[in-house]
């Protein structure tokens, strides 16, 4: 089985991948960070997306594998679906809480990577990631309608529950294909 987290940067896709590689030891984590092609003048996830694919291709009967990142579009992953068992989820921010509660957790945080790409960014003049995140939530909308255009589960994140809740809904709808939302109420795709 190959499932797909994709969505917008900062999201939580690697954490959500994270957690169901520990709940999970038989399925194998693929980052599409990893395989990025950097060309000046080149989208690296349009460049990379072919090695991708073909390492997929390469294991797919002998293995599962989940495969997350930016790289991982609706469109892409509907090619591959004619020739695998898969189910894919995308993530995207919900709104412009989400994007405050991000940074305010960050700001409580020094030890999160948040916290220290924003004293990064500020010490190098650079803007901050709330700009960054915001232009992502109107970016999120468009994720969603392409998602769900192709017959795909979209999550938008927003703020509360906590970020352990928000995900398990995402967690258990690509292992079981059906979640609870964070209401208790069930869903089932």
């Amino acid at each position: 089985m190959l499932y797909f987290i994709g969505g917008k940067s900062q999201v939580g896709k690697s954490e959500i991948a994270k957690k169901i590689g520990i709940q999970n030891d038989h399925i194998s984590i693929v980052h599409t960070d990893m395989w990025r092609v950097w060309i000046p003048g080149h989208d690296p996830d349009e460049l990379g997306w072919p090695r991708i694919t073909q390492f997929i291709n390469s294991n797919k009967n002998q293995l599962d594998m989940l495969v997350e990142g930016v790289a991982v579009t609706p469109e892409r992953v509907k090619k591959l679906e004619d020739e695998n068992t898969l189910r894919a989820a995308f993530v995207g921010y919900g709104n412009e809480e989400y994007v405050n509660a991000m940074l305010r957790y960050a700001e409580a945080h020094p030890n999160e990577y948040l916290y220290k790409e924003e004293a990064r960014r500020k010490t190098a003049g650079e803007p901050s990631h709330r700009e960054n995140f915001t232009e992502q939530v109107s970016g999120s909308e468009e994720l969603r309608k392409q998602a769900e255009a192709m017959g795909y589960k979209y999550f938008g994140m927003t703020e509360p529950p906590s970020f352990e809740e928000r995900i398990q809904p995402i967690i258990d709808y690509l292992l079981y294909g059906s979640y609870l939302n964070h209401k208790g109420f069930g869903m089932l795709q």
